[in-house]
């Protein structure tokens, strides 16, 4: 059967209420009138869950980044829209959940103004299957047309080409990139989208590049849903040797802003696109896979904050949109932190933050949805049965260097529940479960059929249906209504 044909978006009444507000901040933030206009420099670390010094990971030194948000103001419950590299990124220059933006599934990269001609027809195929609609804006189009310089550094990942019409394509992700796109801007404000590819594995390539030894597979705290082995801590001190080699590099691309003498208008975005490849991480509705990192630093900016509310990356759109005094041509799901950046009286987070799971399309496609409020992380499934696997580098050794996947098989019998708890999400994961992040972090216990959680639940299921209802999320509603 073919798949469904997808329509453009459909936005409720609170959609365009937000919409019109986010547009009216955008006109009314900004630039004063004959101001010179913010630059905008987002970092993207890939596959960079929230493990940072100044996010209390225990044994890991991350000066830079610690210095940023000692500069700025974090996030504490920052997550993504979709465990994955492209609906991420995607939701990220959209401002729309993946459900509405189309971008569901990885597409092939191609860092390159245009696809090259080598693509075969069945990379194209899935790549326009998976394409933004024309009528989505994205942010370098509308930055562009405001006069903004725009440049993507290193990684790309979107489709389709056309609608991320960047000027500037450098293939690396250091100081050069960032002098490049200064020197090439000129008197010009410039939007940089530069991507860092630490700490994704395989983590020994970034290791070895960086020339850092492994930090102390003793000093950290792994997971809870690992089990505790010594190839196991191998492959977290290694992914933590991988974070510091990214914080290197944020340096690099920092120091080179500074020496611009452009730092002091730069609006500075730090988030990592998703959280790293493990069983209950990336490519899964867990805390492990949706919460990331998110620290923002530039003018009017507080310094040293630390904001508690649940924010979205699809909250970077308009927020950068309303700093660079763009309004908003359609509604979007997020919206601006310029209020919550500010310390703004009154400013507050979502209610409700998701991210999506999507394993294909159409009514008996296996659909997954993650949600917190701060405090609770409320999974809700369709089709929990149908077929789903993890990404490749969350399983394989070779060549991704995936040493926990394997060992937590091979510790069954020490590390039972490690076990069952990676079966579990593989096989028949449950409809519905319900997990006390303060307690629990890594969703390891789940609350949903605890009696002393049931008002708990009940909230969440409301703001989750609420949430369904607003973003119009047909394809998890469909899934859901099946027999």
């Amino acid at each position: 059967m073919g798949e469904p044909r997808r329509t453009s978006p459909g936005p409720s009444r609170r959609q365009l209420l937000l919409g019109a507000a986010a547009a009216c901040l955008a006109r009314l933030g900004g630039a004063a009138p004959g101001a010179r206009r913010p630059n905008v420099l987002l970092i993207l670390g890939d596959d960079h869950g929230p493990q940072l010094g100044c996010y209390g990971t225990r044994g890991l030194a991350t000066p830079h980044l610690d210095a940023l948000a000692a500069a700025g103001t974090s996030f504490g419950h920052a997550c993504c829209a979709f465990p994955s590299c492209s609906p991420s990124r995607t939701s990220i220059l959209t401002g729309l959940y993946p459900h509405a933006h189309g971008t569901t599934s990885n597409v092939h990269e191609a860092l390159t103004p245009q696809p090259p001609e080598s693509w075969t027809p069945a990379q194209r195929a899935h790549n326009a299957a998976f394409s933004v609609p024309p009528e989505v804006p994205t942010l370098p189009e509308l930055l562009r047309q405001q006069g903004y310089h725009t440049a993507v550094a290193q990684k790309f990942h979107l489709a389709p080409h056309c609608k991320y019409p960047f000027e500037t394509w450098p293939p690396g992700n250091g100081a050069a990139q960032v002098e490049q796109v200064v020197r090439e801007a000129g008197a010009r404000p410039f939007f940089l989208d530069l991507n860092i590819p630490a700490p994704h594995r395989p983590f020994g390539l970034h290791i070895n590049r960086a020339g850092r030894p492994i930090v102390d597979p003793a000093g950290g705290d792994l997971p809870s849903f690992l089990p505790d082995t010594p190839i196991v801590r191998r492959d977290w001190a290694e992914y933590l040797t991988a974070v510091r080699a990214c914080d290197d590099g944020v340096g690099a691309v920092l120091a080179a802003l500074q020496r611009s003498g452009r730092s002091d208008e730069t609006l500075v975005i730090y988030a990592g696109d998703n959280g790293p490849a493990w069983q209950r991480g990336k490519y899964t509705e867990y805390a492990g896979g949706l919460r990331v990192p998110l620290i923002v630093a530039g003018p009017g900016v507080q310094a040293g904050a630390w904001q508690t509310a649940p924010v979205s990356l699809t909250d970077l759109f308009p927020t950068v949109l309303d700093y660079t005094a763009t309004a908003l041509p359609r509604p979007v799901h997020g919206r601006s932190l310029r209020p919550l950046l500010e310390g703004r009286p009154g400013a507050s987070g979502h209610d409700l933050v998701v991210g999506e799971v999507h394993f294909g399309r159409g009514a008996a496609a296996y659909q997954g949805r993650g949600a917190t409020d701060g405090r609770y992380h409320y999974i809700r499934r369709a089709n929990p049965t149908a077929p789903h696997l993890l990404p490749a580098d969350g399983r394989d050794a070779q060549p991704w260097g995936n040493l926990a996947y394997r060992a937590t098989l091979d510790a069954r019998e020490e590390f039972p529940e490690a076990y069952r708890l990676l079966r579990q999400w593989e096989t028949a994961a449950p409809a519905e479960e319900l997990f006390d992040l303060a307690a629990d972090p890594w969703c390891v216990h789940d609350l949903s059929g605890d009696p002393a959680h049931r008002e708990a639940l009940a909230r969440l299921r409301q703001l989750f249906a609420a949430w369904l209802e607003e973003t119009d999320d047909s394809a998890f509603r469909a899934a859901a209504a099946r027999p």
